[in-house]
């Protein structure tokens, strides 16, 4: 400790320098979080695409959530899931279209997509002074956490 601009200093107790050990890590338990954590931020990286809208990303990784990272996938512009279901752009319950006439993975997805769009909120109209009235504003908090990542940036 620096006390060269202390003035007046006073022991009270001198430490015995008996200390416990610290815990033992578990180095098996560190690495399955890394590797989860690895895993997770990777999966979640499949999600972007810089052509698409981020909408359409918080679509692919509703969908995702659902089928499992693995089974969903880009196809340019397209959303394709199980290899037998694609999503067009502008990703609405209209644009499903299935490869192999499965009704059921096509009928779920469907579903899905009208579960996405009713749970978000909808967009607020910016038109003139009746937007910066009674727009709300969106703390940064809530927008990190909208932004779907399952792990935190820092």
């Amino acid at each position: 400790m620096n006390l060269s601009l202390c003035s007046n200093v006073q022991v009270v107790k001198e430490c015995n320098g008996n200390f416990d050990d610290p815990q033992k890590l578990n180095l098996e338990q560190v690495k399955m979080r890394l590797r989860k954590t690895v895993e997770r931020r990777q999966d979640y990286l499949k999600s972007k695409n810089a052509d698409v809208s981020p909408e359409a990303q918080e679509l692919y990784r509703a969908i995702a959530k659902q089928y499992g990272y693995n089974e969903v996938s880009w196809q340019g512009l397209n959303i394709q899931i199980l290899n037998e279901v694609t999503i067009s752009p502008p990703y609405r319950v209209d644009n499903v279209v299935s490869s192999s006439n499965n009704e059921t993975s096509c009928n779920y997805i469907k579903r899905v997509i009208k579960q996405f769009f009713n749970t978000r909120p909808s967009p607020v109209p910016e038109s003139g002074a009746a937007a910066s009235t009674s727009s709300p504003s969106v703390s940064p908090t809530s927008s990190s956490l909208a932004s779907g990542s399952p792990v935190p940036a820092n």
